[in-house]
């Protein structure tokens, strides 16, 4: 059962650095947190620190602040189970997992919406690297959109993509 292992690994090691302990350090060596006295029914969250960087690979050069705002404005939820979320906003969240290696947080999350014309789908990758102070996060975000119509027998079609790339430092909660 090595997912429970990487799974409890992470969450000691946020817990950790939620609670002043610090995380792990460049080996990943285990922390003296007993599995048992982990809580499996709330999620370690982090919110964004200072904005390290933050640049866009993709899109109209008037989106790229919204964009810098919603990181600004989001929350990044590990769960034991090793799901992983990203709210911002009132936005739906984007959902996926994570896995952990050493004091590495590897993290991949999706949303997708589509409707009778249109079709949009947004990812986020990244990783977090937990033996810093505080935790550095890298991501990569990317959006793209396509609608389709036909009115009065006439065909309409659009489509747009944008893409972000930046690194932060990430504060840890608990919900």
């Amino acid at each position: 059962m090595p997912t429970p292992r990487l799974v409890t690994t992470a969450r000691t090691s946020i817990v950790a650095a939620v609670v002043g302990l610090g995380a792990l350090g460049a080996t990943g060596a285990a922390l003296a947190v007993p599995p048992s006295s982990v809580p499996t029914d709330t999620a370690v969250v982090f919110v964004a620190g200072d904005i390290l960087s933050f640049e866009q690979t993709a899109g109209q050069p008037q989106w790229e602040a919204n964009a810098y705002n919603r990181i600004a404005d989001g929350e990044w939820s590990f769960y034991d189970s090793g799901r992983f979320t990203y709210q911002t906003g009132d936005n739906d969240p984007l959902e996926g997992t994570y896995t952990v290696s050493g004091s590495t947080v590897t993290f991949t999350g999706e949303h997708s919406f589509t409707t009778t014309t249109s079709t949009s789908q947004t990812t986020m990758n990244g990783t977090i690297d937990l033996s810093t102070d505080p935790p550095v996060m890298t991501f990569e975000q990317v959006s793209g959109q396509v609608s389709a119509a036909v009115v009065n027998d006439i065909p309409f079609g659009s489509n747009s993509t944008a893409g972000y790339t930046g690194t932060l430092t990430v504060i840890p909660t608990t919900n």
